[in-house]
């Protein structure tokens, strides 16, 4: 049992310092790249879409037809 505990730690360090290392070389290629630094948006206002009604929420919850007359629909 001992010989199995020794590899189960073994592993989960190895799983924790390989996946601290892609995120070290993640972070560090994205300050370095710095996307999106040079994007400008256009300069449009958006509309606030009506909030439904509490029970306009629940009641599309469930649908109304659980079987749709295709399958292309879906």
């Amino acid at each position: 049992m001992t010989q199995l505990d020794h590899m189960d730690r073994k592993l989960i360090l190895y799983y924790i310092a390989t996946t601290a290392c892609a995120v070290l070389i993640g972070l560090g290629l994205a300050l370095w790249i710095n996307p999106g630094e040079n994007l400008s948006l256009p300069d449009t206002t958006v509309e606030k879409p009506e909030t439904p009604s509490f029970s306009d929420i629940l009641l599309q919850i469930v649908p109304g037809n659980i079987f749709p007359p295709s399958l292309l629909v879906i």
